[in-house]
């Protein structure tokens, strides 16, 4: 039997969230989906995660806790929302599986990719260049300092769905 829709799964998500979307559009897939989620006072990216689960349990909750860090150290990443019952991750039953989706602010930008191949080089600003030197070595110092529950392994990887 196959799962639902990964739109399907978005949809479900959004009602355990205190917005009200006008518009829910793919921006991206890879192996989760990414959503534009508008609303009328905001824009949101809602990741719906893959039926294939491949990261241990906890792991949207230490993402967010990283993200909180990096935002207080000054680097611009997006925040992270909690759903109505205070949780970061919202869990979508979706048959003999369940989808893992995070709701984030939205960043507004153009992609790299973009900056680099689209426009001529002048165009592009030294601060482009910059961010990312000067920000991971932040992050990386940061994802050692992220405190997890006991159960949370960060080098325990899963290929398969609900096993660790």
């Amino acid at each position: 039997m196959s799962g639902q829709s990964d739109r399907t799964v978005a949809c479900s998500a959004l009602l355990r969230y205190d917005v009200a979307p006008r518009r829910v559009r793919l921006a991206a897939r890879s192996f989760n989906s990414t959503y534009r989620v508008t609303t009328a006072a905001a824009v949101y990216a809602l990741r719906v995660g893959s039926a294939l689960r491949i990261h241990p349990e906890g792991t949207e909750a230490v993402e967010a806790a990283w993200h909180r860090r990096l935002r207080e150290q000054g680097v611009q990443v997006p925040g992270v929302l909690a759903n109505v019952a205070g949780e970061v991750t919202t869990l979508v039953p979706d048959h003999d599986t369940v989808r893992a989706c995070v709701l984030f602010d939205w960043v507004a930008g153009r992609l790299l990719r973009t900056c680099l191949t689209g426009r001529p080089w002048p165009d592009v600003s030294p601060d482009l260049f910059e961010w990312p030197s000067g920000s991971s070595s932040i992050m990386n110092h940061q994802s050692h300092q992220v405190r997890t529950n006991a159960s949370f392994s960060r080098s325990r990887c899963s290929m398969t769905a609900g096993r660790p």
